[in-house]
């Protein structure tokens, strides 16, 4: 036992300074190449700090320019009427062209006509939230006494819908298609129905089958555009409730009719097709604001107003549909750059405190002068203000990666054609910034 203890001892002994001279040698033959990782601050060198500014210089000047329409990629009209205290009276009108979804057999002959239909379906987003999207009589909610007619356009529609702004004036004649039997004004339940039913006269509809009854066999896709151009769906403006939007893909217009035979309940169906647009006018003429009564209603001109002057109206006013946007102008980044050189943005947040949040859009978007989208916000209702992340962009700035320009708040270009939310923005327009040096 005592033999075996001692080999034990002996073998652990060998083992352990075989294992120093090992460690030893590892130790001594590592040396520093300098190129891997990163070298910390050497004794008396600078160490990095996080600083805070917010004294920035913030210009903005109102526009009211033209708006190009997109209904094809909204998959929406606008129609309605209301007076806005803030920006006046905001009128939109729809035009759709109707046509088939492909060759439709022809009623031959046909004994008469029943009934006309006109079906507008309500868009997605007003059926998800219809008691907060539109405004409605200087509120939000779902209008009780919605007031619209329905007329026959003069003048074709242009297939390329984006040759069109959103002031263009088209030629609908003085005649309502829609029946005096419709239970006027209308009562809008999107909750209930998901749509809004107008009926129409039934001599327009007997005028329709008998061009398509002289085509004989089948009527191709094309026929409307030689019998009827479109419709336009505007506005009463002796009921000023709301402006809805209406989607453009499931609305239709149903002729039934009773064929020779007396068969009831025959029906020849048309279908709104991609060529649709909205026009949205403003009349500021009544508007609170002295600022917005001198902008003209249909303008490439801008009126320039600076947040460092002593004008009373210092706000900021956005809103969709007329064009009604914000030039921003914040000198001191060009400042900023050339007094800190090339830092590192931790985070850069352009805060917009709200003074009239009625229909406001939940995102704002802030666009260069070529229209790139380069920051966005979103609206905090818990501090009633937008906040939008500049942190991507100002750090481009810095690294001149994108040149120092003037930009443009408003909602996104493609809400822009196919909404009239608005909103006032006050004074305390900050821009915070926390970089690293």
């Amino acid at each position: 036992m005592q033999i075996r203890t001692i080999t034990f001892i002996m073998s652990w002994l060998v083992k352990k300074e075989l294992l120093l001279i090992s460690i030893v040698l590892v130790f001594f033959s590592c040396k520093d190449s300098g190129d891997v990782g990163l070298n910390l601050p050497k004794s008396g060198s600078k160490p990095l700090n996080t600083y805070y500014e917010d004294d920035f210089q913030i210009h903005h000047t109102t526009f009211c320019d033209t708006v190009k329409t997109l209904a094809s990629s909204t998959g929406k009209v606008l129609a309605g009427y209301y007076n806005d205290p803030v920006f006046g009276k905001v009128t939109a009108e729809a035009y759709i062209q109707l046509g088939l979804t492909n060759q439709y057999f022809n009623p031959n002959t046909y004994e008469s006509v029943d009934s006309v239909c006109l079906t507008l379906i309500f868009s997605e987003d007003y059926l998800s939230s219809p008691d907060s999207q539109y405004v409605v009589n200087s509120t939000v909610g779902i209008p009780q006494n919605y007031g619209i007619h329905i007329k026959e356009l003069k003048t074709q529609l242009d297939t390329v819908i984006n040759r069109y702004n959103l002031n263009y004036n088209l030629d609908v004649g003085s005649e309502f298609l829609d029946s005096t039997n419709n239970p006027y004004p209308y009562n809008v339940d999107p909750a209930n129905t998901g749509f809004l039913r107008i009926y129409l006269k039934n001599s327009f509809g007997r005028r329709i089958l008998n061009f398509a009854h002289k085509t004989g066999g089948t009527t191709t896709p094309n026929f409307v555009k030689n019998e009827l151009r479109g419709i336009a769906i505007v506005p009463d403006l002796h009921l000023p409730s709301a402006v809805i939007p209406f989607g453009v893909y499931g609305s239709s217009l149903s002729i039934f009719y009773t064929d020779s035979a007396g068969n009831t309940g025959q029906a020849f169906n048309l279908y709104s097709s991609d060529t649709a647009f909205t026009t949205i006018s403003s009349d500021r003429s009544g508007s609170s604001s002295s600022k917005l009564r001198s902008l003209p209603n249909i303008s490439f001109i801008s009126m320039e107003v600076s947040a460092t002057n002593s004008d009373s109206d210092n706000n900021l006013y956005i809103q969709g549909g007329v064009g009604i946007r914000q030039q921003l102008f914040i000198p001191s980044i060009k400042t900023f750059q050339e007094k800190n050189g090339f830092v590192l943005i931790n985070n850069a947040t352009l805060y917009l405190p709200i003074i009239d949040s009625v229909s406001a859009p939940q995102f704002l978007f802030l666009y260069d002068t070529l229209g790139h989208s380069v920051a966005e916000g979103y609206i905090d209702y818990q501090t009633n203000s937008y906040s939008v992340n500049m942190t991507s962009y100002l750090q481009d700035i810095i690294f001149e990666k994108l040149p120092f320009c003037r930009l443009y708040l408003q909602p996104s270009w493609r809400q822009n054609n196919s909404t009239v939310k608005r909103v006032v923005i006050g004074s305390g327009v900050q821009l915070q910034v926390y970089y690293t040096k």
